[in-house]
C-alpha cells in the first residue's frame, strides 16, 4: 500500500511539472511570435517618400508612436498611392518629420 501512495504521489508530481512546463512553453511560443511578428515600421518608408535621409537612428518616441499607430491601412495605402490627402492628416509623427524636413533645408 506504501509502494502504490508513492507511485501515485510521484504520477501527481510528474503531471503537474509537466501541465507548467506546457503552459511556460505555450507562453514563451506566444511571447516569441509577438515579437517576430512586429509590424513594419512604416515611418521609414514615409520619410524615404518625403526626400529624407536618416544619418542617425529615429527617436525611441517616433519609433514608439508608429508602432502603435491605429492609422496603419492608410499610411500603406498613402505610400502606395503618395496622392491625395497627405501622411500629415494621420501620422502621429508629422511634426517630427516636419522638423527634419526643416532641419534638412
Amino acid at each position: 500500500m506504501v509502494a502504490d501512495a508513492v507511485f501515485l504521489h510521484s504520477i501527481a508530481v510528474l503531471g503537474a511539472t509537466a501541465l507548467g512546463l506546457g503552459i511556460v512553453a505555450v507562453a514563451l511560443l506566444g511571447l516569441w511570435r509577438a515579437m517576430t511578428d512586429a509590424p513594419p515600421l512604416l515611418l521609414f518608408e514615409v520619410l524615404v517618400a518625403e526626400g529624407i535621409e536618416l544619418e542617425r537612428d529615429v527617436g525611441d518616441v517616433a519609433t514608439r508612436k508608429c508602432m502603435q499607430c491605429v492609422a496603419r491601412k492608410r499610411c500603406r495605402e498613402w505610400l502606395s498611392r503618395r496622392h491625395g490627402e497627405g501622411y500629415q492628416a494621420f501620422c502621429p509623427n508629422a511634426g517630427y518629420i516636419a522638423r527634419l524636413k526643416g532641419a534638412r533645408a
